[in-house]
């Protein structure tokens, strides 16, 4: 495996007056995809916001390439090579697809044309919607381009909060290859995901939070289905 990208050492997070992240460590690597997996309230978004710098640490440090995020804000963690993309899309419905994945990458035109080629190769569903406003597309199609927009920037980890949620299985199908093949050219992928059967499917190690505490990090090879879903149930059934 890859020496480490992004390390969160002992990090807490408060949220809405509770605590949201408790003294948790994981390490996420280039070319690696890690599954955040646990119940509604686990922290998994909390974790993910805490990257981007969304959300204030309360104690420990998230490092990337082993440098302090610390008074680092969002422009900076993006510009730095952080993707994210938030649960929910939050497209501007008024704008097209093209619109706004040109307005993800300050560059000049040539190379956001180049990138948005690229990123239509990678999801093929991008080129048959680019003059299409947000408003008009489906939730699976509004989640592809909230995942490309992130991607504009060739960003080296991309963090992704619940990217199957309300989707058609025919997206899931064409989303999680895509995922898949990011990681395998290098990139690392930490994403928050309530499906048991699509975490194990995409990723290379799965990570359990249970009220803010990582209960389990372990290879997704070294885990079934069932085991997986056990460890949830009987950690829902401690709340």
């Amino acid at each position: 495996m890859s020496a480490s990208l992004l390390s969160f050492r002992n990090v807490s997070v408060r949220r809405g007056g509770a605590m949201a992240v408790r003294g948790l460590t994981l390490e996420v690597a280039s070319g690696e995809i890690v599954a955040l997996i646990g119940l509604n309230g686990a922290g998994k978004s909390s974790l993910l916001r805490a990257a981007m710098g969304l959300e204030t640490l309360t104690g420990g440090e998230i490092l990337f390439r082993d440098q302090s995020l610390a008074g680092r804000d969002t422009p900076d963690r993006a510009r730095r090579g952080i993707g994210y993309c938030p649960e929910g899309r939050r497209l501007f419905p008024g704008m097209s697809v093209s619109d706004t994945l040109h307005a993800a990458m300050k560059t000049p035109r040539r190379q956001r044309l180049a990138r948005i080629e690229e990123l239509t190769e990678l999801f093929p569903l991008l080129g048959s919607i680019l003059d299409r406003e947000s408003w008009s597309l489906s939730g699976g199609q509004q989640q592809v381009v909230a995942i490309a927009r992130a991607l504009m920037q060739r960003p080296e980890i991309l963090l992704l909060d619940e990217p199957s949620l309300g989707l058609a299985p025919v997206i899931c199908q064409e989303l999680f290859p895509a995922i898949r093949r990011l990681a395998d050219d290098g990139a690392a992928v930490l994403l928050a995901e309530q499906s048991t059967a699509t975490a194990l499917a995409v990723a290379d190690r799965i990570a359990v939070l249970h009220r803010g505490t990582l209960v389990l990090n372990e290879p997704a090879a070294a885990l079934s289905h069932d085991r997986l879903k056990t460890i949830l149930l009987s950690e829902g059934e401690q709340r």
